[in-house]
């Protein structure tokens, strides 16, 4: 074990930005994308494929522009009614089924906290042993007995809050982003005490990461009384994290202006999804309520929330350092987001075409940690200029230190193929991405001079 821990502090010194998806990656067949004849391929095939194999999710998923346009409508409409608080706007479409999802795991725990907690009484009555020891037990006890009898308010608290706006049948952005960051840091506040030893100690160094603090449970429950409106708790530890942090926030508070959207999203996800809207405004963020495992972690669910939130902070990043540097018009822009997104298909279909299970899981793996788990735009030269080497070997070490394995057998030989695979797969687009920057230039030039 303390070799194991010793091993994983240095590697996590690389480990930098790492993480899976929530559910196995599932490939939309569709080789018709690569006839360069098709027309409005992203339209056509990726409002049909996501829309309909995410079909609960959907105008998000099936086009993903027009909600974030709708949403920054809805923003507007409140700013000019209350400019004080412009993100009050309805979005009971888009998060009440996971505020329902809360709710009755919510129930539940709180079973689970009056089990807890008669058994916690009994032991405290019934306690026989020297006075000194007697005294050390029963104040450790007592305190436990304290937190759990807080634990159940703080949760009685939060199940009447959602049920308000269940039967209101609504609830504003604001209030739904709050809602979960502490209903689901409530949720998990016991979970890691059931961990392993390693497991903890792994957790503690992702909370570093994440910029997590999991407070006593009092304190926890005078943030959510005080009902302060938290997106990132403190900053992370790490300075990929951290120079993400503004932008993010900027794009998603939306003082002056909606860039970005939050949705909470309860249902599983496959790698396919993240990678289609990585172009777009549209953040998808869990809510679990039980320890989940990815990237070999097992977070609870307020530290799965956060865990989700950092990777969109990178994509938002990621994506406006890009944009920054070419120049691009707002118009250019969205021209370039539909390459991106006809990018994606191809890669898609081609990976599709894969024989092999086990080299088409490790590119797909590879290729979703780079741009999802980092936040890369899905851009050819942005792969070609990758420095990652070390951050995905800490993603291989820790899913097998932790038994979450890779998904496939002969990692090195099928790493190092899928390396190879995904070059000559962005090899091969890297023009057309100069081109159109080529060709946008020029017309700046041109409009200047008119």
């Amino acid at each position: 074990m303390a070799k194991n821990a010793v091993y994983s502090l240095i590697l996590m010194t690389y480990f930098l930005l790492v993480g899976t998806s929530r559910a196995s990656a599932v490939s939309l067949t569709c080789p018709e994308i690569l006839d360069p004849q098709s027309k409005s391929l992203s339209a056509r095939i990726l409002d049909e494929r996501i829309g309909e194999k995410y079909a609960k999710l959907g105008i998000v998923t099936s086009d993903p522009e027009q909600f974030l346009k709708n949403m920054q409508e809805r923003y507007r409409e409140q700013k000019a009614k209350d400019p004080s608080h412009p993100l009050d706007f309805e979005y009971k479409e888009f998060a009440l089924a996971s505020v329902s999802f809360v709710a009755d795991h919510l129930i539940d725990h709180q079973m689970e906290l009056r089990e807890r907690l008669a058994k916690l009484q009994e032991k405290n009555n019934r306690m026989k042993t020297s006075v000194l020891r007697r005294f050390l037990q029963l104040k450790g006890l007592q305190k436990e007995i304290r937190e759990v009898e807080i634990a159940l308010q703080y949760e009685s608290e939060l199940l009447q809050e959602a049920n308000s706006y269940i039967v209101k049948d609504s609830i504003s952005y604001r209030r739904s982003l709050e809602f979960f960051y502490y209903s689901l840091r409530a949720l998990g506040h016991f979970d890691s005490r059931d961990q392993t030893l390693m497991t903890q100690l792994y957790l503690e160094i992702d909370r570093a990461f994440q910029g997590y603090k999991q407070k006593s449970i009092e304190e926890e429950y005078s943030m959510y009384q005080a009902r302060e409106f938290m997106i990132l708790q403190k900053q992370s530890s790490l300075r990929g994290f951290r120079v993400a942090e503004a932008p993010f926030l900027a794009a998603v508070k939306g003082a002056d202006n909606l860039d970005s959207v939050v949705v909470p999203v309860h249902v599983d996800l496959g790698r396919d999804i993240f990678l289609r809207l990585m172009s777009h405004g549209v953040h998808l963020v869990g809510v679990v309520a039980d320890p989940f495992h990815a990237d070999g972690f097992v977070r609870p669910s307020g530290d799965f929330w956060m865990h989700d939130i950092r990777h969109e902070t990178l994509k938002v990043y990621e994506l406006a350092v890009y944009l920054e540097s070419t120049g691009l018009t707002d118009a250019q822009i969205k021209t370039f987001q539909q390459m991106q997104e006809r990018w994606w298909l191809e890669l898609e279909a081609e990976m599709s075409q894969v024989k092999d299970p086990d080299l088409r899981e490790a590119i797909d793996l590879v290729q979703f940690n780079f741009f999802h788990d980092r936040g890369k735009p899905v851009i050819p030269s942005v792969w070609k200029s990758r420095d990652d080497a070390f951050v995905f070997v800490g993603l291989l070490y820790m899913l097998k230190v932790s038994g979450q394995g890779w998904g496939y057998k002969d990692v090195v030989k099928n790493t190092t193929a899928a390396y190879r695979w995904l070059d000559q797969f962005w090899d091969a687009r890297i023009d057309q991405e100069m081109s159109f920057l080529q060709s946008a230039a020029d017309a700046n030039k041109e409009s200047l001079k008119d």
